[in-house]
């Protein structure tokens, strides 16, 4: 879904109002909209996302979510996760 960025950022605030605490959705928010040019609301899902210590540094994210770094849609989630300010 994250292919298509408007679809994947209005699921993923779906999510985050279902469950404000589930980091997931705030890390696919900030791809989402890391790819849609809003670097700003990207920043914003990250720093939700990385309250919780799982989901705070991408190394965190590889080893919590090992599908998340696998294949090329896996690294490009991960560098794009990068590129919106989680840390490494």
């Amino acid at each position: 879904m994250l292919d298509e960025p408007e679809k994947a950022l209005a699921h993923s605030r779906k999510g985050i109002t279902v469950n404000p605490d589930y980091p997931t959705c705030g890390l696919t928010a900030a791809v989402a909209a890391y790819r849609l040019g809003e670097k700003a609301m990207a920043a914003t899902f990250i720093a939700g996302a990385v309250r919780d210590p799982a989901f705070s540094t991408i190394a965190n994210v590889k080893a919590f979510l090992p599908p998340a770094s696998s294949g090329a849609h896996g690294r490009r989630f991960l560098a794009d996760l990068r590129a919106a300010g989680l840390p490494k």
